[in-house]
């Protein structure tokens, strides 16, 4: 590499050589020849002007292997959490209505019990109104329990495993969020890139340039940041996404199994009721309020 003693002579403006160049106070530099004080500052203004240079270089190395902004990963992610979001969306709401309608049914059966508690006053039927109140009392209970096993705090395997789906659910909510909080970012900073590239263009001065480009570092680190945290997030749904699905297979599978096996366990006097009486009425309404066309 030439230096400034190797040139032909010295810039414009510069300090001529002075006819003793040996003097150890005298030395080359950017100006032509200095003193050993003046070379210092020279050295001073190098350096500046080198660092200015560097990240100019460097800031232009960057955005030019650029593809776009945010990057092609993020929009591809983008669209496979889309896609999940939405069914697992409709599967929550398919379980949370399954599950509360069960919940509804126990509601149900009490207001029905009521109903027949009150049609048995007066009658002289002391067994129908036993077995009214019996089949109130049992509703009620029936109701309650059904309510605390589906909707409450228990260590219920469906109750548990719905509470980690709606929190999978919360995730892909706060990626939603990062990801347009992203988006505003990506703009700001391509608008602040681009007005710092147009002033390079038209050849602005330095002094007038560096509080731009400073500006469009602060929308890249925030940016940058942003993307991190928006990616990460992505990859967690996308890799986690199948066992999700699957768990709301399974979660429907285990409120319709414990919903058998609680009514199993509750519901007894409701089985010997119809093993008892379902026949023998069935025949008196056959045979006494709608009997057979002769």
């Amino acid at each position: 590499m030439m230096t400034f003693a190797d040139s032909d002579g010295p810039r414009d403006g510069a300090v001529p050589a002075p006819a003793d160049q040996t003097a150890t106070h005298w030395r080359p530099c950017a100006r032509g020849w200095c003193s050993a004080r003046q070379s210092a500052s020279c050295v001073r203004i190098l350096w500046r002007h080198s660092v200015m240079a560097c990240s100019c270089f460097c800031w232009k190395r960057n955005f030019a292997r650029l593809d776009r902004t945010p990057l092609k990963e993020y929009d591809e992610n983008k669209q496979k959490v889309v896609a999940i979001e939405g069914h697992v969306s409709k599967l929550v709401r398919s379980l949370d209505q399954f599950q509360n309608s069960w919940v509804r049914i126990g509601e149900l059966m009490v207001l029905f019990a009521k109903e027949l508690q009150q049609t048995t006053v007066g009658e002289g039927n002391a067994e129908r109104r036993e077995q009214a109140d019996r089949i109130a009392s049992l509703a009620q209970t029936v109701s309650e329990e059904m309510r605390n096993h589906h909707l409450g705090e228990g260590e219920h395997g469906s109750t548990r495993l719905l509470q980690y789906v709606k929190e999978f659910q919360s995730r892909l909510r706060e990626c939603r969020e990062r990801s347009a909080r992203l988006e505003k970012l990506a703009k700001d900073y391509d608008a602040r890139r681009a007005v710092v590239s147009d002033k390079e263009q038209a050849k602005t001065e330095e002094k007038k340039l560096a509080p731009l480009r400073d500006l469009m570092y602060e929308a890249e680190s925030r940016f940058r940041e942003a993307e991190a945290d928006v990616l990460q997030r992505q990859k967690f749904i996308i890799t986690h996404a199948p066992l999700i699905t699957n768990a709301c297979l399974i979660c429907f599978a285990a409120i319709e199994s414990e919903r058998v096996q609680f009514l199993a366990e509750k519901s007894t006097d409701f089985y010997r009721l119809r093993d008892d009486q379902l026949r023998p009425t069935l025949h008196s309404i056959e045979t006494e309020v709608f009997p057979p066309l002769s």
